[in-house]
C-alpha cells in the first residue's frame, strides 16, 4: 500500500509531469528504488543484500525474471536465489534484482546490472515483455533443481482477469480530424474506469483538439498492459493443456487461482480499491474456485496419483 502510494502517482503522468522525463519512465524509478531497499533492509538489516545472501531466517528458492533491453530475442534472464543444474546463485543484490524484474516498458526506466566478471553493465527491462507469466519458466527451474523428478505440483496465482481495452492507435494517427477527435473521446472513455479519479480530467481533455502529452503517456501504458495480459494467458492456457496431455509420463498437477471478474479491471496504481479486492477474491475463492482450491490443498499436503478433481 505504501509503495503504491509513492510510485504510481498517475495524475503526475496525466499533467506530463514525467518524473525523469524519458520515454520509458512514466514513474519514477529512484521512488520505486528506495521504496524496495528500505523493505529489504528491514527485514534482512542491508539494503545491499544478494539474491545469494544467507541469514537465520527461514527461505524459500526465488526467482525474478528480467530481459537484456538491447537484446530482446535472447532468453530472458533469472536472477535466482538458489544453485541449481547449470546456474549458481546470482551475487546480484536483491534491490537491482526488484528493479530490473520491475522496469515495465513505458512504466519505469531500464537499469543497468554490473557483470561480476567485470564485463561492461548490462541494462535489463521487466521480464513481463514476453514472460508476464513465469508460471513455464518455473516448471522448467523445478526440473533444474530435482532433476531426477518426473512430476511436480504447479500453483499460478494471476492478478484477475481484465476486460480488453481495445483502443485503435491507428485512428489516432490519422490526419481525418473528425476520426482523430472521435476515436480520442472514446479512448478517454474508456480510460476512466481504469484510471482513479481521471473521469473528472477526461471531460476537460475532451476540450481540446490535441491528445496533451500526458493523456498520451497513459495510453501508451494501457496498450503495453494490454499486452502484457494476453501473454499471460497464452501461457496458462499452454500449461493447462500440458498438464493434462495423453502421455501419462508427461502430465503434472497443475492449478491456476485468477478471480475472473472485477479485480482485473481495478486501474493503474488503484490503491482506494483494497476493500473491493478482498471482497472479490473472497467471492471467487468460495464460488467458482472452491473445488480447484480443495484439490490443490489436497495435492499439496499428501501428493498421490494424480487426476483433475475439479471442473
Amino acid at each position: 500500500m505504501a509503495i503504491s502510494r509513492e510510485v504510481f502517482k498517475v495524475e503526475q503522468v496525466l499533467k506530463n509531469t514525467i518524473p525523469l522525463g524519458g520515454n520509458q519512465d512514466r514513474f519514477s524509478s529512484a521512488v520505486l528504488m528506495k521504496e524496495v531497499k528500505e523493505i529489504i533492509k528491514k527485514h534482512v538489516d542491508s539494503d545491499t543484500f544478494p539474491m545469494s545472501g544467507t541469514n537465520e531466517r527461514p527461505s524459500c528458492r526465488t526467482f525474478v525474471v528480467a530481459q537484456m533491453a538491447r537484446q530482446m530475442s535472447a532468453a530472458p534472464t533469472l536472477f535466482r536465489s538458489y544453485n541449481c543444474e547449470g546456474f549458481r546463485a546470482d551475487n546480484v543484490p536483491v534491490w537491482q534484482a526488484a528493479l530490473a524484474t520491475s522496469a515495465a516498458p513505458t512504466f519505469f526506466q531500464a537499469i543497468e546490472i554490473s557483470n561480476p566478471l567485470g564485463n561492461p553493465a548490462v541494462a535489463y527491462i521487466d521480464g513481463g515483455v514476453g514472460h508476464n507469466n513465469p508460471a513455464q519458466l518455473a516448471r522448467q527451474e523445478a526440473r533444474r533443481i530435482w532433476p531426477s523428478s518426473r512430476s511436480c505440483c504447479l500453483v499460478s496465482i494471476g492478478t484477475g482477469r481484465p476486460k480488453a481495452i481495445r483502443i485503435d492507435y491507428a485512428k489516432l494517427e490519422s490526419s481525418d480530424e473528425l476520426v482523430r477527435l472521435n476515436t480520442r473521446n472514446a479512448v478517454l472513455d474508456s480510460l476512466k474506469t481504469y484510471i482513479p479519479g481521471f473521469a473528472r480530467a477526461a471531460d476537460n481533455f475532451k476540450k481540446v483538439k490535441n491528445l496533451p502529452a500526458g493523456v498520451m503517456a497513459v495510453i501508451q501504458m494501457a496498450k503495453a498492459v494490454s499486452q502484457l495480459i494476453t501473454s499471460s494467458e497464452e501461457v496458462h492456457r499452454n500449461l493447462d493443456t500440458e498438464a493434462y496431455e495423453n502421455d501419462a509420463n508427461g502430465q503434472f498437477r497443475y492449478f491456476r487461482f485468477n478471480v475472473e471478474r472485477d479485480v482485473g479491471d481495478i486501474g493503474f496504481g488503484d490503491i482506494t480499491n483494497i476493500h473491493d479486492m478482498n471482497v472479490d477474491t473472497i467471492a471467487y475463492m468460495g464460488d467458482s474456485a472452491r473445488f480447484m482450491k480443495m484439490a490443490c490443498v489436497k495435492q499439496l499436503i499428501a501428493p498421490r496419483a494424480f487426476t483433475r478433481e475439479y471442473s
